[in-house]
């Protein structure tokens, strides 16, 4: 039972990083609203699941396609919104995590009375269908770059390429010692 409720993570983890780089190429609406939708058409063909290794599968397909809002609505965010705005937009960004998994334990059940297991995975997945287009209709590339506004008379430095940057690297890896001997990190 447990690895069936941990097959969605498992699939998010194996993908989540190529969705972002994905994004970087192609942008987050094309993401979002494919990965959005291809996890959708998955969890409906889930509903069907003879036994726990088809649901656990589909549910880790449907994971390895949902995550890609995950790693795109990031670099929505921090594309439209200027210095001093983005915090409070990362801030409603991070709390529809919490947000939606409390609207779930609501209404799941719900569907599970109603409907058994299918019925709560063709809930989820009318629940994807509808990010996927709201994705697909809202959203928009970002405006063309403008100066930063938040220190007046700044001239904006060329981005470093963040993927080139050894000090992400070990931080994401988990080694903060290294880091803390080299500053700035």
């Amino acid at each position: 039972m447990g690895a069936i409720l941990a097959a969605p993570t498992f699939g998010s983890i194996a993908t989540v990083l190529a969705w972002g780089a994905l994004a970087d190429r192609i942008g987050e609406r094309a993401v979002i609203a494919t990965g959005l939708g291809v996890a959708a058409v998955v969890l409906v063909v889930t509903s069907f699941a003879d036994d726990a290794l088809e649901l656990g599968v589909g549910l880790a397909v449907a994971g390895l396609f949902g995550v890609s809002a995950n790693a795109a609505s990031g670099r929505a965010v921090v594309s439209w919104f200027r210095r001093d705005e983005r915090g409070m937009a990362l801030g409603l960004r991070h709390m529809s995590t919490p947000l939606g998994g409390a609207a779930a334990a609501a209404l799941l059940p719900v569907a599970a009375d109603a409907g058994g297991l299918e019925a709560v995975l063709l809930a989820l997945a009318a629940t994807l269908a509808v990010g996927s287009t709201a994705a697909f209709l809202g959203l928009r590339r970002p405006p063309p770059d403008v100066p930063d506004e938040t220190v007046p008379g700044a001239v904006a430095a060329p981005p470093r390429p963040a993927l080139r940057d050894p000090a992400i690297w070990t931080v994401s890896l988990g080694a903060r010692r290294w880091c803390w001997r080299r500053s700035p990190c």
